[in-house]
C-alpha cells in the first residue's frame, strides 16, 4: 500500500455545489465507482451540507439518492437544499425514524454521521437490512485514529471499533478500503452487476 499523503485527505470545494464535501477527491471517486450505472438507489446517513450527495446524483442522474439527516440546529439544511438535484430527497431525522417509515433497499448504503461509538453501531444497525444482495455499506473516517501525524483523529475512534464489530458479528468484512472510507460486503456475496 502507497503512503498516504495530504492529497488522500484534502476536502475540496465542488464546483456548483454549495459547502464542502468532507471526502478527498481520491474518496469521492472511489465511492462513485462503487455506485452501479443506471437506475440504482443509494442511502446517505448524515449529509450536512448535502455536496457529497449532491456530486454523486450530478454524477449517476438516473440513481436516487436519499439523505438522511437530524439537522441540529433545526433549519440548517439550506445548503442541502441549494444543492438538491433532481433525483434527490431528504429525510429529516435519524435512521432508526427513518427506518420504522421505509424500508426500500438500496445498492449502497453511505455512513458519514455521528462518530461516536454507540451511534456509529446504530447506524450499522439499521443500514445492513436496507442494503440490497450484493450490495455495499460505505463507512468514512474509517482506521484514522492509526495514522500516524498529521493525518491522525483520535476522536473518530468510534468509527472503527462499530465497524470491526459489525463486520465480526453479522457476518460481513471490508472488502477494501480507499483513504478512510471502508467498503463493507456481507460475507458470500459478490457485487451487484448492473
Amino acid at each position: 500500500m502507497r503512503e498516504l499523503t495530504a492529497e488522500d485527505f484534502h476536502a475540496s470545494q465542488l464546483p456548483g455545489i454549495y459547502g464542502q464535501s468532507l471526502l478527498s477527491n481520491v474518496e469521492r471517486k472511489a465511492l462513485l465507482a462503487a455506485i452501479p450505472a443506471g437506475k440504482g438507489r443509494i442511502l446517505e446517513i448524515g449529509t450536512k451540507d448535502g455536496a457529497t450527495a449532491a456530486y454523486l446524483a450530478r454524477a449517476r442522474p438516473q440513481t436516487e439518492i436519499v439523505s438522511i439527516d437530524v439537522f441540529n440546529p433545526p433549519g440548517s439544511d439550506v445548503l442541502w437544499q441549494k444543492n438538491k438535484q433532481p433525483n434527490q430527497w431528504l429525510f429529516v431525522g435519524d435512521i432508526v425514524a427513518f427506518t420504522a417509515q421505509y424500508s426500500q433497499l438500496f445498492d449502497v448504503v453511505f455512513i458519514d454521521a455521528s462518530h461516536y461509538y454507540v451511534p456509529c453501531c446504530v447506524d450499522l444497525a439499521h443500514a445492513c437490512p436496507l442494503t440490497a444482495i450484493g450490495g455495499l455499506i460505505v463507512a468514512h473516517d474509517y482506521g484514522r485514529e492509526r495514522l500516524s501525524k498529521p493525518f491522525r483523529r483520535d476522536h473518530l475512534a468510534g468509527v472503527t471499533r462499530a465497524v470491526d464489530e459489525f463486520c465480526t458479528e453479522h457476518g460481513w468484512r471490508i472488502d477494501r478500503q480507499v483513504v478512510s472510507l471502508a467498503f463493507l460486503r456481507r460475507d458470500g456475496f459478490s457485487p451487484r452487476v448492473a
